[in-house]
């Protein structure tokens, strides 16, 4: 907010969204009829509709920027990694949605929920050697989970909604995933690059110049370099640079890791507001008005 264009930028988006707001809940016949947020099983699901967005765009966006910034893979390895987030799904989704038919959709939706956040959590543990084998399991996880939260969450979106209003109900939902992708990017962005710099920071208090181990490292690199035709003055300060680089690359795994485990917390956080809303089965009046 230092940006005088962010700030005039942010000040028009926050007074046009209160006038979108205020029309859409006094005009008798607004484009998006506002007051389906007063449905507690919409507003449950619009809830956990921006949660998962945020989770779903937000994994999508930290995981194929961590395997090309740190495990240094090219746009096809990162492909393969991916795909196993989409590929299981394909099999899952006519499962689940039989199962909605019969199961409580709160209680399929709270294992999807745990699946996700579960997923997060087998993410949190990375170091600068974790590549994409490591990387399947929670691949998969999270393709199990996902489907078993998007049927429900429709379902639930759905229920109880009169036909008239049914589109105002399915713009909101399908706007509530998609903002929440997008302030989950924003905000993981900005979390990597502040938490990067606090994690830079604590590393390099504990890396001193004086300390016989570093003094070590810093030996063995510049005679590396040394050794392949580098002079002495030169090859030190290129034995500095590679000694900040595995700081700096040591902190972004680190800043990962903390953006995993606060996509976590937030999809598990889910659980207890699915149990809010009253049990419901799904179905095909449910599919259809989902259409």
């Amino acid at each position: 907010f230092e940006s005088r264009f962010i700030i005039v930028a942010a000040v028009l988006a926050v007074t046009g969204l209160y006038i979108w707001a205020w029309r859409g809940l006094t005009r008798a016949n607004s484009f998006i009829d506002l007051h389906i947020f007063g449905r507690p099983s919409f507003l449950i699901a619009s809830v956990i509709a921006f949660t998962t967005g945020m989770g779903l765009y937000g994994s999508a966006f930290i995981l194929p920027l961590y395997l090309g910034q740190i495990a240094n893979y090219t746009p096809m390895q990162i492909g393969l990694v991916i795909m196993w987030m989409g590929l299981p799904q394909l099999f899952i989704m006519p499962f689940a949605a039989k199962l909605s038919t019969k199961l409580d959709n709160r209680v399929m939706m709270s294992v999807g929920l745990a699946l996700f956040a579960g997923s997060c959590f087998m993410n949190t543990h990375m170091s600068a050697d974790t590549a994409g084998p490591e990387l399947i399991a929670a691949q998969i996880v999270r393709a199990l989970g996902q489907p078993l939260i998007m049927i429900t969450l429709t379902n639930f979106a759905v229920n109880g909604i009169p036909p008239q209003l049914l589109p105002s109900a399915s713009g909101m939902f399908n706007m509530m995933r998609n903002l929440g992708g997008s302030v989950g990017i924003a905000l993981l962005a900005t979390l990597l690059t502040n938490r990067e710099h606090l994690h830079s920071a604590r590393i390099g208090e504990a890396v001193s110049l004086y300390e016989p181990a570093t003094q070590a490292r810093l030996d063995a690199l510049a005679q590396n370099f040394a050794a392949k035709g580098v002079d002495l003055a030169t090859a030190q300060d290129m034995a500095l640079k590679a000694l900040d680089n595995v700081v700096r690359r040591d902190s972004f795994v680190m800043a990962y890791n903390d953006a995993f485990l606060i996509l976590g917390i937030a999809l598990l956080s889910c659980v207890a507001i699915v149990w809010f809303s009253k049990k419901l089965l799904g179905g095909a009046a449910a599919a259809e008005a989902a259409h």
